[in-house]
């Protein structure tokens, strides 16, 4: 089966982070950089983050995961503010959510980003190697 997801990744999280921190924002942002913070995660319902939905999936389904990393979408406002605070975007708070496709089920409001496979390895697969998931 296909792995898809809708939302964008450590959206919800990304935008508490610079709530919560808004001098430090302003010290590293410009205000129109940061006005573009108040649209994330404003719509859609909260989700763990990506990779903690990814275990689960293949935790339910009792199957692996390979997905590759750069098709996870994620904007780049979450990816200033998590490298500033140097956290895990994948992890955070998201509307982003994962699911899965039958391999002959179409649907134009999501992203596929990987496979279910046989074993239980849950990877996700990156430029430079492979990250195993763990039980988060």
């Amino acid at each position: 089966m296909r792995i898809a997801v809708t939302g964008w990744a450590g959206d919800i999280g990304s935008r508490k982070m610079a709530e919560d921190a808004p001098e430090l924002m302003r010290r590293r942002f410009s205000p129109s950089f940061l006005r573009r913070f108040d649209s994330l995660g404003a719509e859609g319902n909260s989700h763990d983050g990506v990779y903690q939905q990814l275990w689960r999936l293949g935790e339910s389904l009792g199957c692996g995961i390979e997905v590759r990393h750069e098709l996870i979408p994620i904007r780049q406002e979450t990816i200033e503010i998590c490298e500033l605070t140097e956290a895990d975007p994948y992890m955070l708070e998201t509307t982003c959510e994962v699911f899965v496709l039958g391999d002959d089920e179409e649907s134009e409001d999501c992203r596929i980003i990987g496979r279910t496979t046989n074993g239980n390895d849950r990877v996700v697969l990156m430029r430079d190697g492979r990250r195993y998931l763990t039980r988060a």
